[in-house]
């Protein structure tokens, strides 16, 4: 029953998938993919889970340094003007002598040539500070006569990047930082805010952030020269002077919206990780798709007690004016966990108090109850990283990230760093969920490696190097093709799975009734053409099923114990078993047929297949293995129909022909050699055929024993178009029944949901058996152990002896 090559039949449909990905081949317009884990290809097609880093990502690689917010212009009663920067018209002169010189050493951009190279953000600042007339020398350390002395690079940690810098003109050495403006805010001698009357600072990076720019701030300090070689980062990045704010833009990659839709629709679940700013995200999210149109976001953050604060983000259409985010305190969200671990989220008095307006426009009959939950549902929350940390602390953070909570859903991540990526990924996991992640920079790599499919873009080394696949590519198109060849290949290694499994059971069930009817056995041409030359063939085309153009509405089932599994083995083995019943019963009923017996031994293989009941079994077996191939290759949702797989077509065609005209001929020497058809003349002459030169003794054909009673086991034409009438009727019934039944309502949609039998239930069910046989196991080992070994203390009658 259990196959040499179940193992290849799983590993086959990964490894067809694996090498389309790479050479270009699974889609119109040729995305290639790197495989370096090809295990990963089949988990990728049960993602249900899908997190992506932004910049890069979602949006474009490239920044444009689009203007600059100046501190030391805002006025206690009214909030800073924005300053637009444009390249061709920038001077030096026209930009605080200070802010221009730390764009243009706050970095660490080195040169290649002509060519720079680094980050985008600091090649934006480079470029723009080139643009206003400072010169840059090869090394990169000298900019006009400033040199820097000191670089601490981007800690993601501290969020910030400082360097130190001298000039020969200037008694003290200058102290630039630059990074988010809450580590900027918190290092500087004097809040920014704190003569601001009316507004704040926090207001306007987030009026910015909420447009989607990406917004970083830049301070300064000076230090003796004597300290430029000693002073530690920690020393260096305190006491600073707020500079002001450098704004960047980053428009969405033109297909991410599209390919985010196409995600959601095929089931998958899109949520934003990010290193930016949680409002930049917010509103990029909102604008590709992956916050729903028309849900209000709530976003969390840490206030100064370091408790959870929320409030509402309103969109861009409904910003207050001077760039300040209209938001809206509110109270704590309740979490109520629920029996039988259902997890019920709901924003309670909060939202309610943003909702009354909605609340007074419905039908009175509705009670408040029903309107919060209404309102909690088409509600997204986003989250700080410092917020992020403090919820998991708090344990609350596994409730709010539940696949199976009510209420509102967590989509953004702001502010994170590389391990609370990581952090992110292992959440939705520890849910039971198959978690991909999408990024393209070396903060993403973690998250690549720990997620069950981690896909790196625009093919960065290190990013690609951590992930178990790659692309050139920078459209989130090629982790749309990602998925739909991990769906076709999982759908692909059960195909091939289930195959050999039904083979075998039908094979074996078949030869034990040749064994009861006289001990029959197939010509030993006949097994070498089944064993190794039918089946390999087969599987070897089931497994080049392509995905389907499209991506299916849901991940295809995950479980070899799952219904559409087990109900469709079930049913093939039923329907061949009968088939095979009914060749039978039509074969012993026929007035010609002369039942097989011989004396010979049982291991006389030779003098059994001398009769008319072993070519039967010969053409149904190779029948039944032609219909369970073509029948596990059914499109359906996932992989393409299997008349598009030429080679299916092409090898079920071979392998039938010859068994067709074996069936419908008689009496030749290709006949005798299978022995379908036979006769004991023509048996005789083919003692000298050259096909004995390449077969083993035991397999050789031909020879001057004919074992059965009469001289010719030919069929009779009528008899030979009825058993061909039997195989297409019950392939006819097989197919029907599979594509109704198993692919059809009752196994995809009425067991599931009516029986709750699917790849969840199924897990648990093999776990529970799992322990159960570990603990007999345990228990059987401390039985066997105490018997060897009897306790020390233990006595002994005096007329029994240990030895």
């Amino acid at each position: 029953i259990i196959s040499p090559l179940l193992s290849v039949a799983v590993l086959g449909g990964q490894l067809a998938s694996a090498k389309r990905l790479n050479e270009g081949t699974s889609a119109d317009d040729e995305l290639k993919l790197f495989v370096r884990d090809v295990d990963r290809v089949a988990l990728a097609g049960k993602v249900e889970m899908m997190c992506f880093d932004k910049t890069g990502t979602i949006t474009k690689g490239g920044l444009d340094l689009i203007g600059f917010v100046y501190g030391h212009s805002a006025e206690p009663k009214s909030s800073p003007a924005f300053h637009e920067f444009l390249p061709d018209q920038a001077k030096k002169a026209e930009v605080p002598e200070l802010v221009s010189l730390g764009l243009a050493v706050t970095h660490t951009v080195s040169r290649l040539g002509d060519r720079y190279i680094g980050h985008q953000v600091e090649l934006r600042m480079v470029e723009a500070a080139e643009a206003m007339g400072w010169k840059f020398d090869q090394s990169m350390k000298h900019v006009d006569d400033w040199s820097i002395e000191r670089q601490w690079t981007f800690d993601h940690h501290t969020m910030t990047m400082s360097v130190i810098v001298t000039s020969p003109d200037s008694e003290d050495a200058s102290v630039f930082v630059k990074g988010s403006f809450e580590a900027i805010s918190g290092r500087c001698a004097e809040d920014p805010s704190a003569k601001a009357e009316g507004w704040n600072w926090n207001d306007v990076v987030e009026g910015y952030s909420s447009e989607g720019c990406y917004v970083i701030a830049i301070a300064h300090r000076s230090i003796p020269k004597a300290q430029a070689g000693q002073i530690g980062r920690d020393s260096a990045e305190t006491r600073l002077s707020f500079l002001g704010l450098i704004a960047f833009r980053n428009e969405p990659k033109h297909d991410s919206a599209e390919h985010l839709a196409t995600l959601a629709s095929g089931g998958v679940g899109c949520v934003m990780v990010t290193g930016d700013s949680a409002l930049t995200g917010i509103a990029i999210a909102r604008t590709v798709g992956i916050v729903p149109e028309g849900h209000r976001v709530v976003l969390g953050s840490v206030s100064d007690s370091d408790q959870v604060e929320w409030r509402e983000i309103r969109d861009r259409s409904q910003q207050i004016q001077n760039g300040a985010a209209s938001s809206e305190s509110l109270p704590d969200i309740e979490i109520e966990v629920a029996e039988e671990d259902q997890i019920k989220e709901r924003v309670t008095e909060g939202l309610s108090s943003l909702t009354r307006e909605s609340k007074s426009s419905r039908k009175k009959s509705r009670n408040t109850e029903q309107i919060q939950q209404e309102n909690s549902e088409r509600t997204t929350l986003a989250v700080t990283g410092d917020a992020f940390a403090v919820l998991l602390q708090q344990g609350l953070l596994p409730d709010l990230m539940s696949p199976i909570s009510v209420g509102p859903k967590l989509r953004v991540y702001g502010r994170m760093t590389p391990q609370q990526k990581v952090q992110v990924v292992q959440g939705y996991a520890a849910h039971g969920l198959t978690v991909g992640m999408c990024g393209d920079g070396g903060n993403d790599s973690g998250a690549l490696r720990a997620a069950h499919a981690g896909l790196a873009l625009s093919g960065r080394a290190e990013a690609s190097v951590a992930a178990p696949f790659s692309t050139g590519s920078e459209s989130l198109g090629a982790l749309v093709l990602l998925l739909r060849e991990g769906r076709a290949s999982l759908c692909t290694s059960f195909a091939a799975y289930r195959f050999l499994v039904v083979r075998g059971i039908v094979w074996t069930q078949a030869k034990n009734i040749m064994l009861l009817i006289a001990g029959l056995y197939l010509a030993p041409l006949a097994y070498v053409y089944l064993d190794m030359l039918t089946i390999s063939l087969l599987l070897w085309t089931i497994s080049l099923a392509k995905p389907s153009p499209t991506l299916a509405p849901r991940p295809p089932e995950g479980s070899l114990f799952g219904p559409q599994n087990v109900i469709g083995a079930t049913i093939s083995c039923i329907n061949s078993l009968f088939i095979l019943a009914v060749l039978l019963v039509l074969l012993f009923s026929q007035p010609w047929f002369v039942p097989f017996e011989t004396g010979a031994e049982l291991f006389n293989w030779q003098a059994r297949s001398d009769n008319y009941e072993s070519p039967i079994f010969f053409v149904f077996v190779t029948w039944h293995m032609v219909d369970l191939s073509i029948m596990y290759s059914a499109g359906h949702l996932f992989r393409e129909p299997f008349i598009k797989n030429r080679s299916l077509l092409v090898v079920t065609a071979a392998v039938s022909i010859p068994v067709l005209i074996l069936l419908f001929t008689g009496d030749t020497d290709f006949n005798c050699a299978f022995k379908v058809n036979c006769d004991r003349f023509t048996y005789y002459k083919l003692k000298a055929s050259v096909v004995n030169y390449f077969l083993f003794p035991y397999e050789q054909i031909g020879g001057s024993d004919w074992f059965h009673s009469k001289d010719s086991t030919t069929f009779p034409i009528l008899f030979r178009v009825g058993v061909f009438f039997v195989l297409l009727v019950g392939s006819a019934i097989h197919q029907t029944l599979y594509r109704f039944i198993v692919l059809g309502y009752p196994v995809q949609e009425y067991i599931p949901r009516k029986w709750g039998w699917d790849d969840g239930r199924t897990a648990r069910f093999i776990n529970a058996v799992s322990r159960t046989t570990d603990r007999m196991k345990g228990r059987a080992a401390e039985t066997q152990m105490r018997e060897v070994d009897p306790p020390k203390d233990q006595t002994y009658p005096s007329s029994f002896s240990l030895k």
